[in-house]
């Protein structure tokens, strides 16, 4: 857990990544990512570089069409934040 968000390892991340099915989803963090990542790095956490690691991998994934980023909150200034495999050929999110 870094500051309030729990985060796969980026190195684990891939791996389901690569191993996913179609229409599967991959969970990598619950939080507030992007305030939970400045924190950590204000605060000097030793794994707030792990945190940025694994959001920077889930973006990159994103944009080269391997999965679509989604999130949705779960309460309050707490989100899941994952990807889903994209289903058949098309890449579409069925």
């Amino acid at each position: 857990m870094t500051g309030n968000c729990d985060r796969l390892p980026v190195r684990e991340f891939n791996e389901r990544l690569t191993t996913a099915k179609p229409g599967q989803i991959i969970v990598y963090a619950t939080g507030f990512l992007a305030a939970d990542t400045a924190e950590a790095f204000h605060n000097k956490t030793p794994t707030a570089a792990d945190l940025s690691k694994v959001a920077e991998a889930a973006l990159l994934a994103s944009v080269r069409g391997e999965a679509f980023l989604t999130q949705r909150c779960i309460g309050p200034r707490r989100f899941e934040f994952a990807h889903r495999k994209p289903n058949g050929v098309t890449g579409k999110a069925e």
